[in-house]
C-alpha cells in the first residue's frame, strides 16, 4: 500500500485505510441530511411518489447491478491488496466507461471527445486549486505565521476553555 507522507498527523497512514475511514463519516453524513430533509419536506408539505411494489424495486435494484459492483470492486480491491487508490482511480474510470459503453449504453463514442475534455478542464481547475493551496501554505511557512500563532496564544495555554475560544476566534 502506498503511505501518505504529507500531514504529519497522518503519516505512515495508509491511503487505502484513509478512504475506508471515510465511509462511516459518509453514512453519518446521509443520515443526517435524510433527517433535515425529512423535516423540510414535511414542513413544506411536500408531495411524495406515489408506493412502488416490491417487483419494480427488485427489478430496479437488479438493473443497478453494475453500478453496485463498482463500489464492491474499488473498496474490495484495495482492501484485498488488488490495487492501491490511485490505481483503484483508474479501474473505476475503465469500468465506468465499460459499463456506460456496452452494458448501460448510455454513452455513445461520438461523446468520448466531449466527455474527456470535459474531465480535462475539471481536473485542471482542481490543479490550479491545488497549485494556489501550495503557494499559500509555502508563504505561511516562509513567514513563519504557526510559530508567531504559538506565540499569540501561550497566555492562553493555562486556561483550556479560554484557549479554545481564541482558537475559534483565531479561526
Amino acid at each position: 500500500n502506498q503511505m501518505c507522507s504529507g500531514s504529519p498527523q497522518i503519516r505512515g497512514v495508509a491511503i487505502s485505510r484513509l478512504f475506508v475511514a471515510g465511509i462511516v463519516p459518509g453514512l453519518l453524513v446521509r443520515l443526517a441530511l435524510s433527517i433535515t430533509w425529512g423535516i423540510v419536506a414535511r414542513n413544506d408539505q411536500v408531495q411524495t411518489a406515489p408506493r412502488v411494489a416490491m417487483k419494480e424495486r427488485i427489478r430496479v435494484t437488479a438493473d443497478a447491478f453494475w453500478s453496485y459492483l463498482l463500489a464492491v470492486t474499488i473498496i474490495g480491491g484495495m482492501k484485498m491488496g488488488v490495487f492501491t487508490p490511485t490505481e483503484a482511480a483508474v479501474v473505476a474510470v475503465v469500468y465506468s466507461l465499460f459499463v456506460g459503453l456496452f452494458i448501460y449504453r448510455e454513452i455513445q463514442f461520438k461523446d468520448l471527445y466531449r466527455i474527456i475534455l470535459s474531465a480535462g478542464k475539471t481536473s485542471a481547475v482542481v490543479m490550479f486549486l491545488v497549485a494556489a493551496a501550495l503557494v499559500s501554505a509555502w508563504l505561511i511557512t516562509v513567514a513563519n505565521i504557526p510559530a508567531q500563532i504559538v506565540e499569540l496564544m501561550k497566555p492562553f495555554m493555562d486556561n483550556k476553555a479560554l484557549l479554545m475560544a481564541m482558537l475559534m476566534l483565531l479561526v
